[in-house]
């Protein structure tokens, strides 16, 4: 019998990191995060999320009960104390908002880090995305 692995999100925000050389964002992640624009290592050690993640009260996926998390890092391997189920928590995804300039709709794409190209889905216009 295969084991179906649950998986729920972490409502704990990730703050943005900036490069301390260029001031672009850093990928999301933990310890040595390498810039994307100018290629210089950062080491990123963030107490406070960490202290957050940890602290974090979150409900069995299976039974509804709530658990304090426990760890300080994500993604995390969890198992309720009451039912027993084993699932994972995963970090938040981080979105931003931005406006079509073609068409002004706006759109919710994933915070990450260097430029990339985007179709809008309304009016189908490139758009050229740096976070």
């Amino acid at each position: 019998m295969i084991e179906e692995i649950l998986s729920i999100e972490s409502s704990v925000d990730i703050p943005a990191a900036h490069c301390p050389n260029c001031s672009a964002l850093l990928d999301e992640g933990m310890d040595i995060v390498a810039c994307v624009k100018c290629g210089s290592k950062s080491r990123v050690d963030q107490p406070a999320l960490r202290h957050a993640w940890a602290e974090e009260k979150i409900a069995c996926p299976s039974c509804s009960r709530v658990l304090i998390a426990g760890v300080d890092k994500r993604p995390a391997k969890l198992q309720c104390s009451s039912c027993q189920v084993k699932f994972t928590i995963g970090p938040k995804l981080m979105k931003v908002d931005i406006s079509c300039p073609g068409c002004e709709r706006v759109l919710r794409i994933r915070r990450a880090a260097g430029e990339r190209m985007l179709k809008c889905p309304a009016c189908e216009r490139e758009i050229k995305v740096s976070c």
